[in-house]
């Protein structure tokens, strides 16, 4: 496999997006464990993000696209009936 290095083009740009659903986004690949307990249900996982930055890299495979900024996850979830958690 050739490695190619290339120099990556950062660029300003300023977005704004909220997720409403990260979960639902994804399919809900897993519910994961907090503190060594399986969640048993995700009821909110909101995202929402402010991008300063912006960055794309062509690949062999591909383009990879970057977005650099801030972030903010919460999320509500339960892991035995009627117990919520937030974090």
């Amino acid at each position: 496999m050739a490695t190619t290095k290339a120099e990556p083009n950062i660029l300003e740009s300023y977005s704004f997006f909220v997720i409403p659903g990260w979960g639902e986004l994804l399919g809900y690949p897993t519910l994961g464990n907090y503190s060594n307990h399986n969640v048993s249900k995700i009821s909110q996982d909101l995202v929402i993000f402010f991008g300063g930055a912006e960055c794309s890299v062509q690949t062999e495979k591909g383009t990879l696209y970057y977005l650099f900024g801030l972030g903010y996850y919460y999320t509500k979830f339960e892991l035995q009936s009627g117990r919520y958690i937030t974090d």
